[in-house]
């Protein structure tokens, strides 16, 4: 795998607002998270060799995606075109966007949460209480039942 990854520096977003520099070198866009591994890369994307991928930040919504692709001149140029939307995980491929019909490939894994033993417990908790209630209405309504039968 020789794909690059790296992270969009404020250097290279001044430059491309600036002088509206296509950032890469094709139409062809790839956005991943920083969680993202060489093995989802392959799995996904089966990238050349001079492929290249853009990581996305934690506050990124897709007009920001919309914007590093070229798409539109600024985030709220996209937000005021609909694209004010929160990046969906998995894995989204958009097609024939922009004037230039660019392609946006978008690879979103959320991240895993340490195990909480106490959540655990409480959720066992739950199911007891629940499951007990439901047993109390069920016997409540057979003694019903059988003292007016």
């Amino acid at each position: 795998m020789v794909a690059k990854v790296f992270q969009i520096s404020k250097k290279i977003k001044e430059k491309r607002t600036r002088n509206g520099l296509v950032f890469l070198s094709n139409e062809q866009f790839n956005f991943i998270t920083p969680n993202v591994t060489d093995d989802n890369i392959d799995l996904f994307f089966a990238p050349e060799d001079k492929e290249e991928f853009i990581l996305i930040e934690k506050h990124w919504t897709m007009a920001h995606i919309m914007f590093h692709a070229g798409v539109f001149d600024s985030v709220s140029n996209a937000r005021k075109n609909g694209w004010d939307k929160p990046i969906q995980p998995g894995f989204s491929l958009f097609e024939g966007v922009g004037k230039r019909n660019k392609q946006i490939s978008i690879l979103t894994l959320p991240t895993q949460k340490p195990h909480d033993p106490i959540e655990g417990v409480n959720k066992i908790i739950k199911i007891c209480i629940a499951s007990w209630a439901l047993m109390a209405a069920a016997l409540i309504g057979l003694l019903i039942f059988e003292y007016c039968f």
